[in-house]
């Protein structure tokens, strides 16, 4: 059994392609546990429409509490949760028919009792789905295929929506810190933590580019990457709180190779700037291309 979290507010304009892509995957075995987050645009109406025509594979989970983020709206998804296997899902992509099937293929290879997480590349889309990029890492210059722990405290190359974790990353993952950036780089941090992350170098959606996108795929460049110094310096501020709250999240459990890791990372507040610049490009706490490098060594 697959569970696919989807977490929606505000979503209507693009809510029903979506989940018409959901149920003509040629895999079956899944159940869609949905969770709004107080929308007023009809969301919820469409939510309920569907759960009533399928209901044995269509679950909402209603709360008293409305999170206004993606991340907290998907951590209470991911309490909900008791499946082997389990997918996050936005509002506004369209997944390929056989998204489920070719993850899960992938992750049957690896062993169950460690944290395993499996994401595969993604085409970028506008509103009328029209394919603007058919690669979103090769469109961010991401090499996610040889990610490491140092780079993915610097960024997150893990797009959640394309994503399956099984239920080992999930039960450890789910417990999401207020310092957690966003949820599928926290997700990621712990299964490079705790297991494995595995890669699968091809598209199995369509992520629509919009208005409304709580993040969207931008390509940089070295002009946007100095205009942007403000923004680097607070989201590498971010990045450190985020390093310090796994190891507290997590004290006594890290293996002790991964831990210094990510307690190098952690202390670079406490650095001058020389120092960390030494410290990045020595450890390889980098970006992912030279030019948001020196952005990084500029901005930090």
């Amino acid at each position: 059994m697959v569970d696919i979290l989807l977490a929606t507010y505000n979503g209507g304009k693009f809510l029903r392609e979506q989940l018409y892509s959901l149920f003509s995957q040629d895999f079956s075995d899944f159940r869609i546990i949905a969770r709004d987050d107080g929308s007023d645009d009809g969301t919820a109406d469409i939510l309920e429409e569907f759960r009533s025509q399928f209901s044995d594979r269509m679950k909402i989970v209603r709360s008293e509490t409305e999170k206004h983020s993606a991340k907290d709206n998907f951590a209470e998804l991911m309490k909900h949760s008791d499946a082997e296997y389990v997918m996050l899902c936005d509002q506004d992509d369209f997944w390929d028919s056989d998204k489920i099937s070719v993850t899960l293929d992938e992750m049957k290879k690896h062993p169950s009792d460690i944290p395993v997480l499996v994401h595969t590349d993604l085409a970028v889309s506008d509103e009328n789905l029209n394919v603007i990029a058919p690669s979103m890492n090769g469109m961010m210059g991401f090499d996610a295929e040889n990610i490491t722990l140092e780079k993915l405290l610097v960024y997150n190359c893990v797009t959640g929506c394309t994503l399956m974790m099984n239920k080992a990353l999930c039960d450890i993952a789910k417990n999401m810190p207020d310092e957690a950036v966003i949820h599928d780089w926290w997700i990621a941090l712990c299964a490079m933590t705790f297991g494995k992350i595995v890669y699968i170098d091809r598209p199995t959606m369509l992520y629509r580019q919009h208005g409304g996108n709580v993040v969207g795929a931008r390509r940089k460049t070295l002009k946007s990457a100095f205009s942007e110094g403000e923004k680097l310096h607070r989201s590498l501020a971010d990045g450190y709180r985020q390093a310090e709250a796994l190891i507290r999240n997590f004290r006594g459990e890290i293996p002790a190779d991964k831990l210094k890791i990510i307690r190098g990372y952690a202390i670079f507040p406490k650095l001058n700037k020389f120092e960390r610049a030494v410290a990045l490009t020595r450890f390889g706490y980098t970006k992912s291309s030279a030019i948001k490098t020196i952005g990084q060594i500029i901005f930090s």
